[in-house]
């Protein structure tokens, strides 16, 4: 019987660089695609971002970035919700559109001799609107209220 016997045969310079190539390319095609997703998603979250609040934040690290716009979103919420505020009070108070600090217009209202804000003269719906948006304006508006009442019964 004859055996044959395989020499062992080293693979040549052209076998391994194919190889190579052949890995290279198949972990290029793995790679790419993803790396394409996440560029599309970082371009995504930074437009978002940038339309949130008005600033780019895409220089900054991620997790720096993430605080950053949470402080300014809380920030932004904060201002909104004192406009709707004052709005509110406006509204409630006259309809005066200026920004005059209070301490400011007492002094002006004084002086000038308008009639004085009687808080007896609030509805009660007044009252409830301002206690959802504030509930410590509420009760404040509600209490100011009742003196003005027993004043006038006095």
């Amino acid at each position: 019987m004859v055996q044959i016997v395989e020499e062992y045969r080293e693979p040549s310079f052209m076998d391994r660089l194919m190889e190579g190539f052949g890995a290279a390319s198949r972990s290029l095609s793995e790679t790419i695609p993803q790396r394409l997703m996440q560029q599309q998603q970082e371009r995504r979250s930074k437009s978002a971002y940038k339309n949130l609040i008005d600033q780019d934040v895409s220089g900054l690290p991620p997790e720096e970035r993430k605080a950053v716009v949470t402080e300014l979103l809380k920030r932004k919420g904060k201002e909104q919700l004192l406009l709707s505020q004052q709005d509110f009070l406006n509204q409630l108070f006259g309809g005066k559109k200026e920004q005059i600090p209070s301490e400011f217009s007492d002094r002006i209202q004084d002086t000038v001799g308008q009639k004085q804000f009687d808080p007896s003269s609030l509805s009660d719906e007044a009252i409830i609107q301002a206690n959802i948006i504030n509930p410590h304006l509420g009760k404040a508006l509600q209490k100011q209220k009742d003196i003005g009442l027993r004043e006038k019964r006095e």
